[in-house]
């Protein structure tokens, strides 16, 4: 199992996003915590509008929420965001989803 990320990406009315990535480890046996760690980036325009594109061409903002059940062989990802006030959610799995993981992938790559 893989261990938890989580991804915040804030568009500023620059036009550029700001992103925070949390890394969660999972703990060693017999311990309790888990170990974390916060990294920020700033994109370019050019990179948030890439991001952006890529959410849009996946068709992220008119999907409709699917009813999951658990899987095998991928990873779980959680997409949520606010355009124009209005909130939308998304879960899935890596293997056989729309572009969603990739446009995650990207902000990973980074």
């Amino acid at each position: 199992q893989k261990d938890p990320i989580c991804l915040t990406v804030n568009i500023g009315k620059d036009n550029k996003a700001r992103v925070t990535i949390i890394k969660m480890k999972r703990p060693e046996r017999y311990k309790t915590d888990y170990v974390r760690t916060v990294d920020k980036l700033s994109l370019t325009e050019e990179q948030t509008s890439k991001y952006l594109d890529m959410l849009n061409e996946a068709e992220f903002w008119s999907a409709e929420k699917k009813n999951t059940s658990i899987r095998f062989g991928g990873i779980q990802w959680i997409v949520e965001g606010v355009k124009d006030g209005h909130y939308k959610v998304l879960e899935g799995w890596s293997k056989g989803e729309k572009d969603y993981p990739k446009a995650l992938k990207f902000l990973l790559d980074l």
